[in-house]
């Protein structure tokens, strides 16, 4: 997390206001990684401006500030399961996080793996959050209708506090 995005966790301000889904039943790398890009797709349509962090909320807490970053750069990070991987900490339970200064959501991934795992074989992690009553909420449903076997919708606050790892 970032200090503000803790801050607001704390308080369930926006995004933690919300709900969030979050990948469950073992989905493949390619399925999360195709949830990814349809996920980004569609707020970077919505959404300019971008920020990029590590988020080691369920690692141990440690608070990060955040980069700058653009769509373009971003969306070209996910072209395959290679550049997906890559772009990844490589730390267990350190998620890549974005988000926009709205605070309207919160998207966060990461593909744990350990040495001796393919890519194609590793544990994939996503949970996209988003303010309650914002147009970013509305993909929720989009999201757990075309993957609904591995997708689970829960209040965002319970789910980020339930996972605390500081």
């Amino acid at each position: 997390m970032t200090p503000e995005l803790q801050r607001r966790l704390s308080a369930s301000l926006p995004p933690f206001d919300g709900t969030t889904i979050a990948v469950c039943d073992d989905p493949t790398v390619d399925e999360v990684l195709e949830m990814l890009q349809f996920i980004s797709g569609q707020l970077a349509t919505q959404n300019g401006d971008l920020f990029l962090f590590d988020d080691w909320h369920e690692h141990d807490g440690f608070l990060t500030e955040p980069k700058p970053t653009d769509w373009q750069t971003t969306i070209d990070t996910w072209r395959d399961i290679q550049s997906l991987h890559a772009s990844c900490n490589g730390d267990y339970y350190v998620r890549i996080a974005l988000y926009s200064p709205s605070f309207h959501w919160l998207l966060r991934y990461d593909l744990d793996s350990s040495d001796s795992t393919a890519i194609e074989d590793a544990w994939p992690v996503l949970d996209y959050t988003a303010a309650s009553n914002t147009e970013e909420s509305q993909l929720m449903a989009a999201v757990a209708e075309r993957w609904p076997e591995y997708t689970n919708v829960s209040p965002a606050a319970q789910y980020f506090q339930s996972c605390y790892a500081g």
